[in-house]
């Protein structure tokens, strides 16, 4: 069985706390797009003897009121990978394909470059030759 039919098996009927259930489809996504991603990942996923119900309330433990989602994906590839981590970045885009996220620098420096110049040959000149 992969990593990923493992996830999806164990979590098909979990009982889960509230917080869990939040949380689950998301950590769940997560879990199988790292799976993907790293070969490594997915070979500790599928030898761990932990369920993937038990990965979700790990996420939300001690979580209070409140937790981001990268905290709960850090928590969830932490469970099975002690000592890994989850990255991310995020960047806004208004419409203009993420032009306006630039610096005001940047965008005059990107305005002012020239197109480079074209060297066109016609084919009469060659027979003047």
């Amino acid at each position: 069985m992969t990593a990923i039919e493992k996830i999806k098996k164990e979590a098909n009927g979990a009982k889960l706390s509230q917080k869990g259930k939040a949380v689950s489809s998301a950590v769940i996504k997560a879990l199988s797009d790292f799976c993907k991603q790293n070969a490594e990942f997915a070979q500790a996923v599928e030898q761990s003897s932990n369920s993937v119900a038990d990965c979700i309330e790990s996420t939300v433990k001690n979580c209070g009121n409140s937790i981001s989602d990268l905290e709960v994906f850090r928590n969830a590839v932490s469970f099975y990978f002690p000592g890994a981590t989850v990255k991310c970045t995020m960047t806004i885009d208004v419409g203009d394909g993420g032009f306006s996220n630039a610096e005001p620098e940047e965008v005059a420096e990107e305005s002012a470059i020239e197109e480079p110049k074209k060297l066109c040959l016609e084919l009469d000149s060659l027979l003047d030759f």
